[in-house]
């Protein structure tokens, strides 16, 4: 990477330039700071057009003494001050500075060259060991049990945070207590909106309708007692029946009735004499006297004689 300096002296012949700062190509310390130590800075000199050159002093630090890479390295003139021979020497400069870098370069890669094949060779070593049994019993862990362990390590944990910790369960319990008065509060305002509907739908002055039907309940009530206490006062000497008797009485009745009503079908029109006529009456008679009594045992309550 190269460097940049202010330019301290002007060369021979140039006229110095105020705060300009430039690369110093003449010198390849500047820009290539790896060389330090294997090139050496040349003098510099300052001088007046007209007047003869003067060398200054060596610095006063000394710089470490480092193994040149090659031979012709180690043998490094001073550069001439102006002419061919200046041009001559930033050229050799430059090739030197080649040189070096190519054999930075050529060195990296003999590295890696040699990293390459020592892993190479500690692979085949290794490679030579793999079917030998370890004298060290290799314990696998039981995945399962680490789980459950950590699954009881982790709810105890938490158990402890929520005993501990009294401001999360009072904030639980608040939260609880906002949620069920929300709800009654939507409850009460769903109930008051059904008995606004009711009151819209009743007109003023009317009954309503629960009172009418409480009513309607009580003259029924009302009714039903007065029938069964004339029902209780049955004359002596009668019963009151009771389970299936009247169903079975009923029945029967209606079998007679079928019975008769089938005989006074089946008389001929053409021998319709005095006799089949009386017998005919009969019939209708018989059939009155069963319609009565089958009207008498559909009733609720039925009171019959103890002789019956």
């Amino acid at each position: 990477m190269a460097t940049v300096r202010p330019q301290s002296a002007s060369v021979a012949g140039q006229k110095p330039h105020s705060n300009k700062i430039t690369y110093d190509f003449l010198n390849p310390l500047s820009y290539h700071p790896h060389l330090q130590g294997v090139l050496q800075e040349p003098p510099r000199a300052t001088q007046k057009p007209g007047t003869p050159a003067a060398t200054l002093p060596p610095k006063a630090q000394v710089q470490p003494q480092v193994q040149p890479l090659h031979q012709e390295q180690s043998i490094i003139r001073s550069p001439p001050r102006s002419g061919s021979t200046r041009v001559g020497y930033i050229k050799e400069t430059k090739k030197l500075i080649k040189n070096i870098e190519r054999d930075f370069k050529d060195a990296q890669v003999h590295m890696q060259v040699l990293e390459h094949q020592g892993r190479i060779a500690d692979q085949w070593k290794m490679g030579r060991f793999s079917d030998i049994p370890p004298r060290v019993k290799v314990v696998k862990p039981n995945i399962k049990e680490e789980t459950q362990k950590l699954a009881q390590r982790e709810s105890q944990v938490k158990q402890l945070l929520d005993k501990k910790h009294y401001i999360k369960s009072n904030l639980k319990q608040v939260k609880q207590i906002e949620t069920q008065i929300q709800t009654s509060i939507k409850a009460q305002v769903e109930t008051t909106k059904q008995l606004s509907a009711v009151k819209a739908q009743t007109p003023k002055g009317a009954i309503p309708k629960y009172l009418q039907e409480r009513k309607d309940e009580l003259e029924q009530d009302r009714k039903d007692t007065l029938q069964q206490i004339e029902l209780n006062k049955r004359p002596p000497g009668t019963r009151i029946l009771v389970g299936n008797e009247k169903d079975q009485i009923l029945e029967q009745l209606l079998k007679q009735k079928h019975d008769l009503e089938t005989k006074q079908q089946s008389m001929s029109v053409t021998h319709f004499t005095q006799r089949a006529r009386n017998q005919y009456m009969d019939y209708v008679a018989q059939i009155k006297t069963l319609d009565d009594s089958i009207k008498v045992l559909q009733r609720k309550r039925f009171i019959m004689n103890d002789q019956a």
